[in-house]
């Protein structure tokens, strides 16, 4: 992702924000979906966690690996124009730092911001 486009749309998404206007975020799950809402004219779109990973066959609650997850990310964010927020599950990782590698990963992949569960991961299964 070109980083002077990805800061353009991390300040018209922080822009989103502060208007007068409920900032509303449609969840994709893929690019043709994306495409969709953003050619609908909302302004930003979110991910979804469940819907991209029962679109790649697993259940909801941190099945899908954190990769697969940003693929699909980067998928969804070269597609459109707008800014794109991703739903990151619990943030694929016990300790600060995982978290931090996520977001991380996430911004790398397109996203311009991103939502982490208040869970607890435990053998792969999530206790919210």
């Amino acid at each position: 992702m070109d980083v002077i486009k990805l800061q353009a749309k991390a300040e018209m998404f922080a822009a989103l924000h502060e208007g007068s206007e409920i900032l509303v975020l449609p969840n994709c799950w893929d690019a043709g979906n994306a495409k969709i809402l953003a050619d609908a004219g909302f302004p930003a779109i979110a991910t979804t966690s469940a819907g991209i990973a029962f679109s790649h066959g697993h259940a909801d609650g941190h099945i899908i690996s954190r990769e697969d997850m940003c693929a699909e990310i980067s998928r969804c964010a070269a597609i459109v124009s707008i800014p794109l927020s991703a739903d990151m599950e619990g943030g694929y990782g016990a300790t600060p730092n995982d978290v931090a590698e996520t977001v991380r990963q996430a911004i790398a992949a397109g996203a311009v911001g991103a939502n982490i569960e208040d869970s607890i991961v435990a053998n792969g299964q999530a206790d919210a």
